[in-house]
């Protein structure tokens, strides 16, 4: 990766979203957090200026809707910690709190891949270090959920 291939923070990202994801709540867009499943805990988006500008270029199916998030907004996330058993963070031998996962996008351009189609414009959320279960990468999940439903649809599913 090259500096020229980094994503920054300004950029907009895509996301394609099936409607079995999305409640109204009065009337307002809310995200499950299974609209960020990813089996490799590393959710795909589309970079917006490597597509054209196009939210249609992500859907994945016809009836997908799909939103956007900076990649500002998905660095900023600040909340996704591990915690032990008892809810509580897991502390060190010092007995401070473990930080938070850094949370980072970076390019994943798909080339000459038998199952997938040429897409230049994706990028993958990745959180560093790793996530140890399930439960903590559900945290980064309702995050961007989260984000995600407060600009609204850019295409609606059907």
């Amino acid at each position: 990766m090259t500096i020229a291939d980094k994503v920054e923070d300004e950029e907009i990202l895509y996301r394609s979203v099936a409607k079995d994801c999305v409640t109204l709540v009065d009337g307002k867009l809310k995200l499950a957090s299974t609209a960020f499943n990813d089996p490799a805990q590393q959710p795909s988006v589309d970079r917006a200026k490597l597509c054209g500008l196009n939210p249609a270029h992500v859907k994945k199916k016809p009836t997908d809707g799909v939103v956007s998030l900076s990649a500002l907004s998905v660095r900023e996330i600040a909340d996704v910690v591990q915690n032990d058993e008892l809810g509580q963070p897991i502390n060190d031998e010092h007995g401070q709190p473990k930080p938070a996962h850094e949370i980072d996008v970076f390019p994943d351009p798909i080339k000459d891949q038998p199952t997938l189609p040429d897409n230049p414009a994706h990028a993958i959320i990745v959180a560093h270090p790793a996530f140890a279960n399930d439960k903590v990468f559900k945290k980064l999940k309702k995050s961007l959920a989260r984000i995600a439903s407060q600009g609204g649809w850019l295409i609606e599913p059907t």
